[in-house]
């Protein structure tokens, strides 16, 4: 089985009215970035497209209805599997992907033919940090009770595990119990804008780098911002993932530095948390 790893798309509608304005001024049109991406995608094989997370940036109704749009015009016949971040506004989220008026959390379950898919929601409302609630941790212990063909694949935005610790949810601990005693064969993540591999215990996480951009590692605790960006491709045979990266831009020239804590924080300021 094969399937694309998109995330953190933060696709834009206004420019002039994003936190992070002074960044996306000298990045390139990455909602453009995204539309080519799906244009030059090579479906063939492909059983399903997941993008894990800060589907848009600012969390308006006219940006879910041009991330559907693209969605609807370059990928009709695939399914695409959708996962919040902490960008995402689950109301507006819900009012265009589903037709419905609530702020409720976004997770579910999809069977296919050899492979069970979860989609988990751990963006908090109004918080940067992610966390699983009591009532999804309790729903996914249900799901997982009995395992299914080939095992299952789980996506979140954020990390469980990570080198920066603000980055991974907060409570990690009976998620890691529940997915470590289930047939879960692998874990998917965003939020980073870096690729990495972890393992939680036996399972691994395949974390992609960002569409929108990426983030590189300095010294004295500093990230630069950068044009780079990307997805991956995994084949599943025999419950062995192998990850392929795709480049969109290869792109790794520094655009914006700061520091990490400005960016990474719990409570970072609205004018740089990503």
């Amino acid at each position: 089985m094969k399937f694309v790893h998109f995330t953190d798309t933060h696709l834009l509608q206004n420019i002039e009215s994003t936190n992070l304005r002074t960044i996306f001024k000298k990045l390139s049109n990455h909602n453009e970035k995204f539309k080519q991406a799906l244009i030059n995608l090579e479906l063939e094989d492909v059983e399903f497209i997941s993008i894990t997370g800060d589907l848009i940036h600012e969390g308006s109704i006219e940006e879910y209805a041009e991330l559907k749009k693209l969605l609807d015009t370059y990928v009709p016949n695939t399914p695409v599997f959708l996962t919040l971040g902490n960008h995402d506004v689950k109301e507006n989220f819900n009012k265009v992907f589903l037709g419905e008026e609530h702020t409720n959390a976004y997770y579910y379950v999809k069977n296919l033919e050899n492979y069970r898919v979860v989609v988990l929601d751990s963006a908090i409302i109004g918080e940067h940090s992610g966390a699983i609630q009591d009532e999804q941790l309790q729903w996914l212990e249900q799901t997982l009770a009995e395992n299914y063909q080939q095992g299952t694949l789980v996506f979140m935005h954020h990390p469980i595990v990570w080198e920066e610790k603000a980055l991974c949810m907060e409570n990690a601990k009976k998620l890691t119990s529940i997915l470590t005693n289930s047939d879960a064969i692998g874990v998917f993540t965003g939020h980073t804008h870096m690729n990495g591999l972890h393992y939680i215990e036996h399972i691994p996480q395949f974390t992609s780098e960002g569409v929108a951009f990426g983030l590189v590692k300095e010294k004295d605790n500093c990230l630069s911002v950068t044009n780079q960006s990307g997805y991956n491709v995994y084949t599943v045979k025999n419950k062995l993932i192998e990850m392929k990266r795709s480049h969109i831009k290869p792109d790794l020239e520094r655009l914006y530095t700061l520091k990490s804590e400005q960016v990474f924080r719990k409570h970072a300021t609205e004018d740089t948390k990503v």
